[in-house]
């Protein structure tokens, strides 16, 4: 268990800012030390989470441990999808700006009518 510097509230091992006042947790907490592999372990286990070796809860050691919380990086997921906007309306615009129609074509053709008679002579273009 941690105990807050700030509050004395006793917190959870694995809590990285006091449940009470929300500030970071420094200093001392108990922990138990495997004798077998040296692995760290959660003050009331009853084996090693790594060998399941059996602790004693007397082996008990105090250790000084400050716990900064982790950053939060929010922010480069933010630059990430605006830069994927941004990319996505730029090849949108490149795509539309070069784009050729096949259905319009870039000339402008006109229409040619004749009228014939039934001896098929032209009587008008």
């Amino acid at each position: 268990m941690k105990k807050c510097p700030y509050c004395n509230t006793l917190n959870p091992d694995d809590a990285e800012v006091c449940e009470n006042c929300g500030k970071p947790l420094k200093g001392q907490m108990l922990i138990l030390v495997c004798p077998n592999c040296g692995k760290v372990n959660a003050l009331g286990s009853r084996e090693c989470s790594v060998c399941h070796t059996k602790l004693s809860q007397s082996n008990h050691q105090l250790v000084s441990r400050e716990i900064t919380p982790r950053k939060n990086n929010k922010r480069w997921g933010y630059i990430a999808l605006i830069a994927f906007g941004l990319s996505i309306a730029l090849f949108t615009y490149l795509g539309t700006k070069n784009a050729h129609n096949s259905l319009a074509p870039n000339k402008t053709e006109a229409l040619v009518f004749r009228y014939f008679d039934k001896d098929k002579k032209v009587l008008y273009n």
